[in-house]
């Protein structure tokens, strides 16, 4: 007995493909990534040069982009989640 094409082609049914939905988000925390080697080559090298405001403004922005990273990445866990928890498993 053969399936219904809906069956078959869940992407059809469902709309895009889970990972075309979370891409952009894949891509920022790739970027992040970047950003926070930068930031810490900066810090290095504020606290070689014993600058006090350059490792506080280091500090600081490792900080803040290690709280975007996590709440992408958090974003992008929970999605994968849901999906998991609604698709049956064969």
């Amino acid at each position: 007995m053969t399936q219904p094409a809906h069956i078959l082609e869940p992407e059809r049914h469902d709309g895009p493909s889970l990972f075309t939905g979370i891409q952009l988000e894949v891509d920022e925390i790739t970027l992040y990534r970047t950003k926070i080697n930068a930031g810490c080559i900066d810090l290095r090298a504020a606290m070689i040069a014993r600058h006090e405001s350059g490792v506080k403004q280091a500090a600081d922005e490792i900080a803040k982009i290690s709280g975007q990273m996590q709440t992408m990445a958090a974003h992008v866990a929970s999605v994968i989640a849901r999906h998991q928890a609604r698709r049956p498993r064969a």
